[in-house]
């Protein structure tokens, strides 16, 4: 259970209620929603440690928690630098960008939030992406004395911060639109759902289809990283989760253990392409075609099954070749117990589903999807109360103890 007094926490539940809350209100001024929630994103990554890589990388950061001084203030001017935009939002969205030079408090608070940006991308992203951004910053100003092709007019770094920090083409642009807006919703309503159970239904659901036959861990592993992506898509969140279990499992199946790891990560990288809650990519591909995210979501779906399969059948044959042993039925789950226990899971997904191929917004459908996940697991955790409230059982079982749902 997270310190709810922590510094982190609570930004982190603030930034989420501010999200929900535009989800259902509707958005403020883009010059507004997307620059407080940059704000929100880089002052949470500097008061949030990034994983150690290394030794070397660990021991940094056990000298850095005595400068933990200086991450709550690189936060709290992260959060500054939004605030200038709420409170000068009049302005900033009735001047006209490329006519109207930016004011001199503009051009500071532009700068200082391009170097937090590029700090907090160094600290959890390593200095590539950070390299490449000078690079190509450098490369704005270079341009009359580059040759050939690369040759153009240069920028002045008035004209650059506009253009990047005050119009909607720069840091603020698709893919931060897209972030602010859909892949956010989706973050949390997967984490919600992972939170209620909604893993171990996956997991134990494919170990009933799969794990009896030949090479049924490494299919299991292949069933439930697809299954988790329809959800979270997204790669890293799911090779973490269901990896933590299918990795071990295949290797005491018989699997080497670089091949387990191949397989999680291959099946993992496979959950961007599953509809309904697809990669970030797909979002930006809506936003940037001008089509409905259904349609994207649509035309995945056979690729992304296509997909699968073909992971599926290389777990397979891998199997025959080794020649492992097939898991014994009695050890496995059933499946028909499996959706008794968690069939009331499916409602949020389903919810999602629903909404979407009713034409409704990626936004709209994310939102009461996460809704009614959340208030079907709220109803899960006080069953006992409701039923004694209602005079009457809940029509699904919730007594049944969750195994690592919480």
């Amino acid at each position: 259970m997270p310190d709810l007094r922590s510094p982190r926490v609570l930004l982190a539940i603030t930034w989420s209620l501010f999200q929900l809350y535009t989800a259902v209100a509707g958005l403020y001024d883009l010059l507004v929603q997307l620059p407080v929630h940059v704000g929100f994103a880089v002052a949470l990554g500097f008061l949030t440690e990034p994983t150690p890589e290394s030794a070397e990388q660990a021991a940094a950061l056990v000298r850095r928690r005595k400068r933990r001084w200086l991450d709550g203030m690189l936060a709290a001017l992260a959060l500054g630098c939004a605030a200038h935009y709420v409170v000068h939002v009049d302005r900033l969205t009735t001047r006209m960008a490329g006519v109207d030079d930016p004011e001199r408090a503009d051009m500071a608070v532009g700068i200082l939030f391009v170097l937090l940006l590029l700090e907090a991308a160094r600290r959890h992203i390593g200095p590539s992406l950070v390299v490449l951004a000078l690079v190509f910053i450098v490369y704005s100003f270079a341009g009359p004395w580059l040759p050939g092709f690369l040759s153009h007019g240069g920028e002045t770094s008035i004209r650059l911060i506009d253009q990047q920090m005050f119009t909607n083409q720069g840091v603020f642009g698709i893919p931060t639109f897209v972030s602010a807006t859909f892949i956010y919703l989706f973050v949390v309503f997967g984490g919600v759902m992972s939170y209620g159970g909604l893993l171990r239904f996956f997991t134990d659901a494919a170990l009933a289809v799969a794990g009896a036959s030949r090479g049924g861990a490494g299919k299991v592993a292949v069933i439930s990283s697809g299954l988790f992506g329809t959800v979270n898509g997204s790669a890293i969140a799911n090779a973490v989760t269901t990896g933590a279990f299918t990795i071990p499992l295949m290797i005491r199946a018989g699997y080497r253990p670089a091949f387990a790891a191949g397989v999680e990560a291959c099946a993992s990288m496979g959950g961007q392409l599953i509809p309904p809650v697809m990669g970030a990519a797909a979002f930006i591909m809506a936003e940037t075609l001008q089509v409905p995210y259904s349609t994207i979501a649509i035309a995945a779906a056979i690729p992304g099954v296509l997909y699968f399969i073909a992971v599926g059948v290389m777990v397979h044959f891998e199997a025959i070749r080794q020649n492992l042993p097939v898991l014994s039925r009695a050890e496995l789950p059933r499946l028909g117990a499996v959706i008794r226990r968690d069939a009331h899971l499916l409602v949020g997904p389903a919810l999602l589903v629903w909404l979407l191929v009713e034409g409704r917004s990626p936004m709209f459908a994310g939102f009461w999807a996460l809704a009614a996940s959340f208030a079907v697991d709220l109803a899960r955790a006080h069953q006992a109360r409701l039923e004694a409230l209602l005079g009457a059982p809940l029509p699904v079982s919730l007594i049944e103890e969750r195994g690592g749902g919480r």
